[in-house]
């Protein structure tokens, strides 16, 4: 019968080479997670926005109708040739308040290149234009701005949208960016901190980007 080591008795070569082995291999998983958290830390993070499954589908139908300080509706072919911020957003809204400045801080950056189409809505769709007009007005005194702010009495901004592939459901405040093309380049739901920062990064990518020049009759 084989008696048992002692406590102090040196450990067998076969258990000296299985501790070897246990030490390489979590220094091995250990080398694979920092450089895992390395690569997460030096990858493009894609920015909120950009992440829609409508990125870079084009906007195919628009119009919205004035409501207050201006005259005339705006329709698709007017955005054309001009980066665009369409803002869906309610007087009743309080992300949407809390964007609003945001928005127009970036139109007066980026007033030669960028145009702002603001649309109010009602909190319920039966509300008559005069009192979204009384609503609109409201807020735009609290915010201390004056701007000219439209609305879609049909509601068919919705259809237009789902058209392009984004799917609204009136939910506000929405933010979308289009390019001089009519693409969409940013969708953006609700309003979070940070937005602000993406929707002007991209804008200044958009505005940097080359134009595409109009082609020469051929002769």
């Amino acid at each position: 019968m084989s008696q048992p080591l002692p406590a102090d008795a040196p450990s067998s070569p076969r258990s000296q080479r299985s501790a070897k082995s246990d030490w390489i291999g979590y220094t091995v998983i250990g080398l694979v997670f920092l450089s895992f958290l390395a690569y997460r830390q030096m990858r493009p993070v894609p920015k909120v926005g950009q992440t829609h499954p409508a990125i870079r589908n084009k906007l195919k139908e628009f119009r919205v109708e004035p409501l207050m300080n201006v005259d005339q509706p705006v329709e698709l072919g007017q955005l054309e040739g001009k980066i665009t911020l369409i803002n869906l957003w309610g007087p009743w809204c309080n992300y949407c308040r809390q964007e609003i400045p945001h928005l127009l801080a970036m139109q007066d950056r980026w007033k030669d290149d960028l145009r702002l189409i603001s649309v109010s809505y009602p909190q319920d769709q039966a509300t008559s234009p005069r009192v979204l007009r009384d609503e609109t007005e409201g807020t735009l005194r609290l915010l201390q701005k004056s701007f000219p702010v439209y609305h879609d009495p049909e509601v068919r901004v919705d259809s237009y949208l789902r058209s392009s592939g984004v799917f609204w459901k009136l939910k506000f405040p929405c933010t979308l960016l289009i390019d001089r093309n009519l693409a969409i380049r940013g969708v953006w739901f609700d309003f979070k901190k940070g937005y602000e920062k993406e929707i002007a990064e991209i804008i200044e990518q958009l505005i940097a980007a080359p134009q595409d020049l109009p082609q020469t009759p051929q002769t």
